[in-house]
């Protein structure tokens, strides 16, 4: 959180004040507290200083909370479901930028204009630290792997291979031989599931029948259990093949594809969509081909065009 701070303001504020949380405070002695080993790392690195609130000083604090509490109100008062934790963290973004905007009535002035006046005191940006925190995961027989009471897919050839981990408060990094395999979001709670179907494509080639009633198509989007039970209910391999087809091209094209088939009333199999997909893909070579060639025609017009008026002098004129 830290990081992401710095960077939405700008650079790096000399002292922050603490809460007395485990986050921060690692011990007490003598009434002393120690920060915790990733609070010395951040300070080491952006070059602030700490200061922790006295226990049972409300006074201190309250002001701050206040204002959480005014935001949460301000941003979330009017709608409070949102379908992802974008979309919830965009609505702030939005509502926080305009009450910055407002004037106060006091001061004649926003406090995005307050601010702007300050970030001159800042010490200046730093590049973003990584704050991922290193762990190992092994993947069980089923592609999982198990992080903090939670289960991700992973592609299933690296059954009962061992994976590095970079953790974030929002996503994980995979990594497999040093390399970074995938990203994932991250999910909260106990015995979650994050399945990506297309991890399992090597698998359902050897057992197509299995998808009907399994868990990666439960935990697959609607629009893809529904051409599941629309159109490939009987022909399980078929369907194995449109997942390749989302594996090298994507989802949103083959939806579009599909959805083209649909009301041209025509039938939805995976050899047809696999030609239409070659055919756009053909018509847009083309067009880029055509789009150069032109530019390079009217480069060539320019340069004839420069060298004559070089050869009559009329570009001294």
């Amino acid at each position: 959180m830290h990081v992401t701070f710095f960077e939405a303001i700008g650079g790096i504020p000399k002292e922050i004040v603490y809460d007395n949380a485990k986050t921060a405070v690692k011990s007490f002695v003598e009434r002393q507290k120690e920060p915790t080993d990733a609070l010395k790392r951040l300070m080491r690195y952006y070059g602030f200083t700490h200061r922790f609130t006295n226990a049972y000083s409300g006074h201190e604090k309250g002001a701050v909370e206040r204002a959480v509490e005014l935001i949460r109100r301000k941003a979330y008062s009017g709608k409070q479901h949102f379908k992802t934790l974008e979309e919830a963290q965009q609505q702030l973004t939005f509502k926080v930028n305009d009450l910055n905007t407002r004037k106060k009535q006091r001061e004649e002035k926003s406090a995005k204009t307050a601010f702007a006046e300050e970030q001159a005191q800042l010490l200046p940006k730093r590049i973003p630290l990584d704050t991922g925190v290193l762990s190992q995961a092994h993947v069980n027989k089923y592609g999982f792997i198990y992080v903090d009471s939670n289960f991700y897919s992973v592609p299933d050839y690296l059954v009962g291979k061992q994976l590095t981990l970079k953790k974030y408060p929002f996503n994980i990094k995979i990594l497999y031989q040093d390399k970074l395999l995938l990203t994932q979001s991250r999910i909260y709670g106990r015995n979650n599931y994050k399945v990506d179907i297309l991890h399992y494509i090597q698998t359902l080639k050897k057992k197509p029948g299995s998808i009907k009633r399994s868990l990666i198509l439960r935990e697959s989007t609607d629009w893809l259990q529904q051409i599941y039970q629309s159109y490939y209910s009987t022909t399980p391999k078929d369907f194995v093949k449109l997942l390749e087809l989302i594996k090298y091209h994507s989802l949103g094209e083959v939806k579009r594809i599909i959805e083209r088939l649909i009301l041209t009333s025509r039938p939805i199999k995976t050899e047809i969509i696999r030609q239409q997909l070659i055919a756009h893909h053909e018509r847009s070579t083309q067009s880029v081909h055509e789009s150069t060639g032109i530019e390079a025609y009217a480069k060539t017009q320019l340069h004839s065009i420069t060298a004559l008026y070089q050869e009559t002098g009329l570009g001294h004129e």
